[in-house]
């Protein structure tokens, strides 16, 4: 038995008992219809004057029930109000139990959707509708604003998944396989045989693809595995390619001469590009070998060959490109450019008879024949700084200032933090500290902050404070002197 005959089943038996086991009823017609109602007892079985609230009434157009002494109607039978001035025929109830329900019009309702039989079919507005299976893992769900959906989950638990989906766009996403013996996509027409738009037609086959371009067949021919393939961007890919007796051009992009030169607007190969000449705006491969080479950029494990007078690309041990006839070489440890050389320890100017160097790392000791690095508290620089007189402004004395900037900085030992514990130590002042004391002898980093000492700056400070000292010991000499005579 199902639910609903069950439920049904339930409600006539409980009303057939209420029915039968009727008492104390008590039943009133009058000018104002027929009314039936309960009488309500006291403890002696007495009737007290008072009705039970849940009552009937019937009037010549309607019978209704309440359950609150009239103060709402829960049921009605007969002439029913449908709202502005309408009226039919027909029952108003809070549920309506049944096994048949028959009608030109079924109305189901509430306070957001509403579901309409009627005779131009079934509406339903406002809603989603759902068609589930038994155990609840599977369900057609259509929803007016997005589409219609075919889902699945796991489990009664996890959230369901599209494997079909038709949204109101028209887009179609599946998951699955289309079988189909033929069919039309966008004018394209499908069958067994191939593809055909109008007089254009490509038949796919095993070991051929065959396009009858306005009825011209044009034969291409696939052979098995990944040998050969054309992209969707028109770069053909090929194990080998061979020419015979002819030029290969497509467009101003590429072109492949009886000769044998290649020109490509770009040139990618995995493996060995070899031609008597190969030019390309980016030309990448795994061995490039040509008389003449020309490329925005090349590259590649092995690059040889020749472009002009100007460009060389040689292999030694390590290999080497050579320019403007061999006046500039570049090889993996250093760069060559007529008498000046680059290599990991510095750079070189060569002269007839001597060379002037520069070392990267940075000087042990001063002195000798050779150009160094100088360090300079925060870097290191090469250079002269002028003292000329032309290239200064602001020019003011150093007053007996000198002497309070010389008394307030705080010379230190120190190691730099890179540096072991058993590497000597330096002396000198630490940035934060000149910053406060005198900020002409103090650089900084491009945030502003104190970064290094410009040490020879402290010499003028020094020179000062040892004329004040002078002057004071001259004049300190001569009351002696005075003294003394």
């Amino acid at each position: 038995m199902d639910a609903l005959t069950a439920l049904l089943d339930s409600a006539l038996d409980t009303a057939k008992n209420a029915v039968l086991a009727g008492n104390n009823q008590s039943m009133t017609m009058d000018a104002h219809g027929f009314l039936g109602r309960k009488a309500v007892l006291d403890a002696n079985g007495n009737a007290t004057g008072a009705f039970e609230p849940f009552q009937f009434k019937m009037i010549n157009e309607v019978l209704a029930f309440t359950a609150d002494n009239w103060t709402t109607c829960i049921t009605a039978l007969g002439k029913i109000s449908l709202g502005n001035g309408n009226y039919a025929y027909g029952l108003a109830a809070e549920a309506v139990y049944g096994k048949l329900l028959a009608g030109n019009q079924l109305t189901i309702s509430n306070a957001d959707q509403s579901f309409v039989v009627d005779e131009s079919g079934a509406t339903l507005k406002n809603a989603k509708f759902s068609i589930e299976t038994s155990n609840g893992l599977n369900r057609i769900y259509l929803d007016a604003a997005q589409g219609i959906m075919i889902q699945s989950r796991r489990n009664t638990n996890a959230d369901f998944l599209d494997a079909f989906y038709v949204d109101t766009g028209g887009n179609l996403v599946m998951d699955g396989k289309i079988y189909a013996g033929s069919g039309y996509i966008g004018g394209w027409a499908i069958q067994q045989s191939g593809l055909s738009y109008g007089n254009n037609t490509l038949y796919l086959g095993v070991s051929s693809i065959v396009a009858a371009i306005n009825g011209i067949n044009r034969n291409v021919v696939f052979r098995a595995g990944s040998n050969f393939g054309v992209g969707t961007d028109g770069t053909v890919y090929a194990k080998d390619v061979v020419i015979q007796g002819g030029s290969f051009n497509s467009g101003n992009f590429t072109n492949i001469t009886a000769s044998g030169n290649i020109t490509a607007n770009s040139i990618v190969s995995q493996c060995s590009i070899s031609s008597p000449g190969i030019y390309g705006g980016s030309i990448e491969s795994a061995s490039l070998k040509s008389n003449s080479i020309s490329g925005g950029s090349i590259s590649g494990t092995s690059v040889s060959g020749v472009y002009g007078s100007f460009m060389r690309l040689e292999t030694d041990s390590y290999g080497y490109v050579s320019l403007g006839g061999g006046n500039c070489k570049i090889t993996y440890s250093e760069i060559k450019m007529g008498n000046v050389v680059i290599d990991s320890s510095g750079l070189t100017i060569l002269g007839s008879t001597n060379q002037m160097r520069l070392y990267m790392n940075p000087p042990t000791a001063s002195g000798g024949d050779q150009a160094r690095w100088v360090n300079r508290g925060s870097y290191y620089s090469l250079g002269i700084y002028t003292s000329s007189l032309k290239d200064k402004k602001d020019i003011d004395s150093i007053g007996d200032e000198a002497a309070a900037i010389i008394d307030a900085l705080r010379p230190v030992y120190f190691r730099f933090k890179d540096q072991a514990a058993s590497d000597n130590r330096s002396v000198g002042f630490i940035a934060e500290e000149t910053d406060l004391v005198c900020r002409e002898i103090t650089s900084y980093d491009v945030y502003g902050m104190p970064h290094g000492v410009q040490y020879s700056n402290i010499t003028a400070l020094l020179v000062r404070d040892a004329q004040r000292i002078h002057a004071r010991l001259g004049a300190i000499e001569a009351k002696l002197a005075l003294i003394a005579s």
